[in-house]
């Protein structure tokens, strides 16, 4: 786990936003990057992610297969 500033993450997003409307594309701005959730290695995504994920019932197999938890 690696924990990031809210002005890091403030930064970031402002950079990612700026470049993309100096070049004209104002349908694609991005939201903050952050919270980004790695399991095993592999990209899950955002909160909005982990919590399907769960809801589904995949998790828990998620989480053992990485060597994250034991049950």
């Amino acid at each position: 786990m690696y924990e990031v500033s809210e002005e890091f993450v403030a930064r970031m997003t402002l950079m990612r936003n700026l470049g993309r409307t100096l070049k004209g594309d104002y349908k694609t701005l991005v939201a903050p990057l952050f919270p980004a959730i790695f399991i095993g290695g592999k990209l899950i995504g955002g909160l909005d992610q982990l919590i399907a994920i769960h809801v589904t019932g995949k998790l828990i197999p998620m989480l053992k297969e990485a060597g994250a938890i034991w049950l």
